[in-house]
């Protein structure tokens, strides 16, 4: 008996001594398939964890995206280069506003009068048909010629390019810049002009009409069109300088072509008419909403 017991002893030391060898065995992965494979699964997912998968956008949805972004820009690019273009004609006009007005204030100034029909430029114009592009460079217009270039320094006197200025609507109706062209530091340019030695019948509380102008606010740089580029200006005794069409403009010229007001679609600056009118309708709205 005692000798049974101790094989039985021994041999379940034995077999527990196997079991440990096979628990460690197992545990580094070196018997059985099933281990082996629970060691590849878990390796592969500890590859998965270490290098996690990161959403990205493809190829087809960056192309989609760029196309819709020119389309957009496509339809909405015209209109902003437009707008910015308009804003810096108004911004020009105004400038050639103020610089002509604090210029012929200037010259009432120097000469200690109030009205420019006392200033020795106008009172000495010699004829009764004023100065103009057409005879400002004549012995009868010598005094208005120096008095311009008294008050506005840089100007010169040059023979017109003949540029052809289109109207509102696009026709080649606006007429041509002919005769002497009066151009200024800036660029800007007045190619038809008339100064009076007196002052228009019409009453009103400036002194009346002295002069009118037509400019083109960036000389011979194009779209040369009326109520883009170049506008009409009237000039009053009392040296301000006001848009055709503004309603003091139609007072001085004694006509009822206030843009507002007026029948007189040519006056009025709408596009489809010719667009001389509308220095009025940009200085009093301080934009070109047309």
């Amino acid at each position: 008996a005692s000798s049974q017991c101790d094989s039985l002893g021994s041999a379940y030391s034995e077999s527990r001594n196997d079991v440990k060898v096979a628990r460690s065995r197992n545990k580094f992965g070196m018997t059985s398939k099933k281990a082996a494979f629970t060691l590849a699964e878990g390796a592969t997912h500890v590859a998965q964890s270490a290098k996690p998968r990161r959403a990205a956008f493809t190829l087809a949805e960056v192309l989609i995206t760029l196309g819709i972004i020119g389309v957009v820009a496509a339809l909405t690019l015209p209109t902003l280069i437009s707008n910015y273009q308009k804003r810096v004609y108004v911004t020009q006009l105004k400038k050639s506003v103020s610089v002509l007005s604090q210029g012929f204030t200037t010259m009432m100034g120097h000469d200690g009068v109030t009205e420019l029909k006392d200033t020795e430029a106008f009172s000495g114009i010699s004829g009764s048909t004023g100065c103009g592009s057409s005879n400002i460079l004549t012995d009868n217009c010598r005094s208005i010629r120096e008095g311009l270039q008294n008050v506005f320094s840089g100007i010169q006197f040059v023979p017109c390019d003949e540029t052809q200025i289109k109207e509102l609507n696009g026709s080649n109706h606006g007429g041509t810049k002919s005769g002497t062209c009066i151009e200024f530091p800036d660029g800007s340019e007045i190619f038809s002009s008339g100064f009076l030695k007196n002052p228009s019948s019409h009453t009103h509380p400036t002194g009346g009409l002295i002069g009118e102008i037509f400019i083109d606010i960036n000389g011979s740089k194009n779209p040369n069109t009326w109520g883009r580029d170049v506008f009409w200006l009237v000039i009053a005794n009392n040296g301000t300088v006001y848009g055709m069409s503004s309603q003091p403009g139609a007072e001085l010229y004694g006509m009822p072509i206030y843009w507002r007001t007026t029948n007189d679609r040519d006056f009025k600056c709408i596009v489809d008419r010719g667009g001389y009118g509308c220095a009025g309708r940009v200085l009093e709205e301080d934009a070109m909403n047309y």
